[in-house]
């Protein structure tokens, strides 16, 4: 029986993805653009959010929730402005040289809490600089539907017993007889 189809899916979490903000560039600004509007492209129908506006006339936008990708010398506007874009959106890299990011949260996905691990041996459990053992992992079974990757996702839940954030330690994919049956996700809990 598929895990999918009985009642294992017991608990309910929240699957945080980790996304890099987008910078666009613009000339031709009608006025100035407002941080949390959304900035539509006429020709691609890219969309996004505004984070941060730099300039008015000409200048740029960082942006996240971008659906989509804006073009070159595509009209785009917002509700308080538009502009012409002279390039296409890339990855938002800070005066630091360093990207920037956002967590979107995806909310209400089924899933199931496990103590443990039956794959996790403890003798094999690592230690840190000072002897302290790892923290205590659990496993978490989603449905194949759910988006899931180690390094870009975190998991939230309020359940209890499990309330907290749980950082991705490993991600297996199991099967039925030729389709995805489910996810097996083992976690440890973010301080």
């Amino acid at each position: 029986m598929s895990i999918v189809d009985s009642d294992l899916l017991c608990h309910t979490c929240t699957i945080n993805q980790r996304l890099a903000k987008r910078k666009l560039l613009f000339i031709n600004g009608s006025d100035t653009f407002v941080t949390g509007e959304k900035v539509i492209g006429a020709t691609s129908y890219a969309s996004g959010t505004i984070d941060t506006v730099s300039g008015v006339a000409n200048g740029y936008l960082v942006l996240s929730d971008v659906i989509g990708s804006f073009l070159i010398n595509e009209s785009i506007s917002s509700a308080s402005s538009a502009a012409t874009t002279s390039a296409v959106d890339t990855e938002y890299v800070n005066a630091d040289k360093e990207k920037e990011y956002y967590w979107k949260a995806i909310s209400g996905i089924q899933c199931k809490f496990v103590e443990g691990n039956y794959n996790y041996n403890p003798e094999n459990q690592k230690h840190n600089y000072f002897g302290e053992a790892s923290p205590k992992l659990l496993t978490v079974y989603l449905p194949p539907s759910a988006p899931i990757s180690r390094y870009t996702y975190t998991l939230t839940s309020t359940d209890v017993g499990f309330e907290g954030t749980y950082g991705i330690v490993d991600v297996k994919t199991r099967y039925d007889e030729s389709d995805i049956d489910h996810y097996e996700i083992l976690i440890t809990k973010e301080i």
